[in-house]
């Protein structure tokens, strides 16, 4: 809940977008999805409880996601930020890593008087190199994210993972 409580507005309306997705979306429409959004979504249905997802909001996908470790201390480096910019209500920071610059930025927004990290522009960032593995690995996408969720699970998927738990 206190790592919900720093993310902005949009960072919790893109996990909505992952739950609603998880909740209903045909196969088909799960295809027309981003690869991102499709994964998201997969993870949920795959590894969230239909009791608790039936109910379920943007807000506590993401409390969920942090509170199992899927966005948390052993999923992501190290880092320090600086050189941050604002501009209004929007403001940018470098991330550095052992004194190290690296290759992204961090963006936060001002709301309700407060700053928030928004997740959003990392999320986004982060589909070309999936894209790219699934590439690499010799895979289409669903086929990739399949494996990936073997892997971090430890159960294996299998088709009915693309037949939505409820109904809208």
């Amino acid at each position: 809940s206190e790592a919900a409580s720093i993310v902005t507005l949009s960072t919790i309306e893109e996990y909505q977008k992952y739950v609603d997705a998880a909740k209903y979306a045909q196969k088909d429409e799960m295809e027309q999805l981003s690869f991102l959004t499709r994964f998201q979504a997969l993870i949920i249905r795959h590894r969230v409880p239909h009791n608790e997802l039936k109910e379920m909001s943007g807000k506590e996908a993401f409390v969920y996601a942090v509170d199992s470790d899927w966005i948390g201390k052993t999923g992501v480096v190290p880092m320090e930020i600086g050189n941050v910019k604002e501009s209004g209500n929007r403001a940018v920071s470098d991330a550095f890593h052992n004194g190290q610059k690296l290759p992204y930025r961090f963006t936060y927004k001002k709301e309700d008087g407060e700053w928030k990290f928004d997740l959003t522009q990392i999320l986004m960032n982060t589909e070309a190199p999936l894209r790219m593995a699934a590439k690499q690995a010799q895979m289409n996408e669903n086929e990739f994210i399949f494996v990936i969720l073997e892997t971090i699970s430890g159960n294996k998927p299998n088709e009915s993972l693309w037949t939505p738990p409820f109904k809208k």
